[in-house]
């Protein structure tokens, strides 16, 4: 009885001693629900959240053409996103976000498995909680001149998180620890201010220059069609794989390579499959992806010798195989080409009301996006420029379909393909 009596007051002060929850942040999180419920944070965009290395970040001037929202709080770590998730990320749905953390956190006495294990509980969070096409992107832990003697530790922990990254495709890493080191192996003195922890300008314009790669493109003229659609597909093969198209001649297409950068190509003029109706016989469809509005961005290259009807396609509204929608990209128009076309069991039909001259391929890359508004029946084709559309047409044949790439009977390369939109069960 005595030594239950003993234990009983260490129990009651153990339990008391229990800190509340951390409010040191109430401030910074109350001014971005006010943010989101004004309608300044707008669903779907890009998000930012960490320390002050990400409220410091000018993004509007970093990143303009972007929906971009900052929610960073300076001297926050991983455990503080992951404390505010349901008011400050949930709410947002965003299309992708990308972390900075584990800088305060590793300066603050924890080890590389604490920032690790953090880092992965806030992933759970954003699998279990949001759009399962929704990526979350670490930004590695910085190289910096005040904290270089806890450098060791914070590598550990970039090196546990980047290994998660390497195996999960919804999750990136962004590597700007061996950009910012120097020839000596030590930070750059010229990417901080005199602090030496906190960004410069030529600091935030290489984080830019790394962290563009992996966002959405920009919303330049169509920002109102592109605003609240997640990303639901996007590969620049760079996984080396082509195993998420259906290829109608599997014979045709292989994945390829060149000065380290990866790309699918259409390697037969002429393919063996042959469609059911006069329409392209080139097709590489994405596999389990249906969508009725849309926007589908992409760079290709068309390497076919130059002639009249040089052309590439895009594939859209795709219900079976002579059932569709595509764009065809061609040097020279005429009623059959550089036009858009519904493949309505029948033979191609033009259903372009406006349409260029034809489009000025040469040997180089380009950059081509489709948007369509399935309730209006809105397309519009966007090539190179992306403020003036070269095709547009109305129709409403076809709704929820598959997106894909190829052409009617050329050759060429596809890559960095992006889907934005909201999948469709039908």
């Amino acid at each position: 009885m005595h030594r239950i009596l003993l234990i009983l007051p260490l129990l009651v002060t153990t339990t008391a001693a229990a800190p509340p929850a951390d409010s040191r942040w109430e401030k910074s999180i109350q001014q971005f629900e006010q943010k989101m419920k004004d309608g300044e944070s707008k669903p779907g965009s890009v998000l930012f959240i960490g320390s002050s290395s990400i409220r410091l970040w000018d993004l509007p001037k970093w990143f303009p053409g972007h929906t971009a929202i900052n929610h960073g709080f300076g001297g926050s770590e991983v455990s503080d996103s992951l404390q505010f998730f349901d008011r400050i990320v949930k709410p947002l749905k965003p299309s992708i976000i990308l972390m900075y953390a584990g800088d305060n956190d590793i300066a603050k006495g924890k080890t590389a498995e604490i920032v690790h294990q953090d880092f992965r509980s806030f992933a759970k969070r954003v699998k279990s909680d949001l759009a399962s096409e929704t990526k979350l992107a670490f930004i590695a832990i910085k190289p910096s001149l005040k904290r270089w003697s806890l450098s060791d530790e914070m590598a550990r922990a970039n090196a546990l998180v980047a290994k998660d990254c390497a195996t999960d495709d919804q999750l990136e890493y962004a590597d700007i620890w061996t950009p910012m080191l120097g020839k000596d192996g030590k930070p750059m003195p010229d990417l901080f201010v005199k602090d030496g922890l906190h960004l410069s300008d030529k600091g935030y314009a290489m984080w830019t220059d790394i962290v563009a790669k992996l966002l959405p493109p920009p919303n330049a003229a169509i920002d109102t069609d592109l605003s609240g659609r997640p990303l639901l597909f996007r590969t620049d093969f760079e996984d080396r794989n082509i195993d998420r198209f259906e290829l109608t001649d599997a014979t045709a297409w292989e994945l390829s390579e060149q000065d380290g950068n990866h790309f699918i190509s259409l390697t037969k003029k002429r393919s063996k499959y042959e469609p059911p109706v006069r329409s392209p016989y080139n097709r590489a469809l994405i596999k389990d992806l249906k969508v009725d509005s849309f926007v589908l961005d992409v760079k290709l290259q068309s390497t076919i010798p130059d002639y009249n009807h040089r052309d590439l396609c895009l594939f859209f509204g795709y219900q079976d195989n002579s059932h569709l929608y595509y764009v065809h990209l061609g040097k020279r128009t005429d009623a059959h080409a550089n036009q858009i076309f519904i493949v309505n069991d029948a033979p191609r039909t033009k259903i372009s009301t406006k349409t260029t001259a034809g489009i000025p391929w040469n040997d180089d890359w380009h950059h081509a996006r489709i948007v369509r508004n399935a309730e209006s029946g809105s397309i519009e084709v966007f090539y190179d420029d992306m403020q003036v559309p070269v095709m547009t047409a109305t129709d409403k044949a076809f709704g929820a379909g598959r997106i894909g790439v190829g052409s009617f009977d050329d050759t060429g390369n596809f890559d960095e393909i992006k889907v934005f939109g909201a999948k469709s069960d039908r």
